[in-house]
């Protein structure tokens, strides 16, 4: 196999450097999709370690309001309360911006500046986290038919789009990929970056289908392939030191499903489904936090245009092996729209919900609804 490389723009990344190691991961995975969802969990707790719960380890009350995002490799947090948007380093606020539209945001890895894309005014702009200083970088033309796909890298010197940019002054050492083709061809309406600005991913329809492409940081394709069969999109990260993806994907059919996680290989572009019934899923720092929905909703129950929640949920997080570390099991009647957020460092997870018990609603959302929730250190248990 070749190694694939994402040459001048960081260190080349490295292919598994020994076979044995490389067969037991597929081996491992193979065994998890045959075995299913009961015999994934009862085989990761007979495996000689208990797996501790998320309530077992150090973990402290998330910030007040609305989370947002991850930002930065410090592990800062993006909270929305009302109008604004405060950022936390822990339970301190460091500090509060008002207005922000949150389109396409993308944080620092440095945890210094955020970029957003604003849609009402049509422009692109950079915040400084210390001072506050709010900067215009670039306005485009508002398309009433498309959405901007704006999207910059985690080190904030790239920019990729499907619009030409005007830039506000000198784009200094700002890179501008275009992601539009000559004679239009294929639109892109979605980009997901690598966590170190090697590469990136694109997707886009071609008829039925979904093509996802990788490209490295010069905007040279590296790989290319469908998604698979029946499958729509919904989120991917690369794996692997860049030489797989992990997708997480809905069905074609059940636009509100429960969905499923898939690792596509780059090299031959082949794709093997590793879990199923999947209702969130996130990744950082190579870590995956995954939200599984057990048990089966009541076939006629709606909820809100979608399908009924799932009667319990269980979350874990797990290695890029796919080997679960932390797991707990919630009911929704109690703990509803779980979610479990990675941050980029991968040593931290946030765990929000929605619930409908007044002593557990400290912050309204609503109708009697309220979001809560807690930050979580995965420090020494991802191995």
């Amino acid at each position: 196999m070749t190694n694939l490389q994402f040459t001048g723009c960081v260190t080349r990344v490295l292919l598994c450097s020994r076979s044995i190691a490389c067969a037991l991961l597929a081996l491992s995975l193979l065994v998890g999709v045959a075995a299913g969802d009961a015999q994934q969990s009862q085989s990761s707790e007979t495996s000689g370690k208990a797996i501790p719960t998320f309530e077992a380890l150090d973990h402290t009350p998330a910030p007040p309001g609305f989370f947002k995002n991850w930002c930065g490799l410090h592990d800062r947090i993006l909270m929305e309360v009302g109008q604004e948007i405060g950022i936390y380093d822990g339970a301190t606020r460091s500090s509060v911006f008002t207005g922000w539209p949150l389109t396409a945001l993308q944080c620092s890895s440095d945890g210094q500046r955020v970029v957003f894309v604003d849609n009402l005014a049509a422009v692109v702009r950079e915040v400084d986290i210390r001072s506050g200083a709010d900067r215009v970088l670039a306005s485009f033309e508002k398309d009433r038919l498309h959405y901007p796909v704006i999207s910059a890298s985690p080190d904030l010197r790239i920019v990729a789009t499907d619009r030409s940019l005007h830039l506000s002054g000198d784009k200094g050492d700002l890179t501008i990929i275009d992601l539009t083709t000559p004679g239009g061809g294929r639109r892109v309406y979605r980009v997901k970056w690598n966590e170190d600005s090697s590469s990136f991913l694109t997707v886009s329809s071609v008829l039925d289908d979904q093509v996802i492409d990788v490209f490295d940081c010069e905007h040279r394709r590296v790989a290319s392939g469908p998604v698979p069969r029946g499958f729509v999109f919904r989120d991917g990260w690369f794996s692997d030191g860049g030489q797989s993806l992990i997708l997480y994907l809905g069905s074609s059919t059940d636009e509100f499903g429960l969905g499923f996680i898939f690792r596509c290989k780059l090299v031959g572009w082949k794709c093997e489904r590793v879990l199923s019934d999947i209702a969130h899923a996130s990744s950082g720092g190579g870590v995956f936090a995954t939200v599984r929905g057990l048990d089966k909703p009541p076939a006629a129950a709606i909820e809100g245009g979608s399908q009924a929640l799932p009667p319990r949920y269980v979350v874990e997080i797990r290695n890029n092996a796919m080997q679960v570390r932390v797991r707990n099991t919630y009911a929704s009647v109690v703990r509803r729209h779980v979610e479990a957020a990675m941050a980029p460092s991968g040593k931290k997870v946030t765990l929000t919900w929605v619930s409908d018990k007044a002593k557990m609603c400290p912050r309204p959302r609503g109708a009697g609804l309220c979001e809560t929730g807690i930050v979580v250190d995965l420090s020494g248990r991802l191995r």
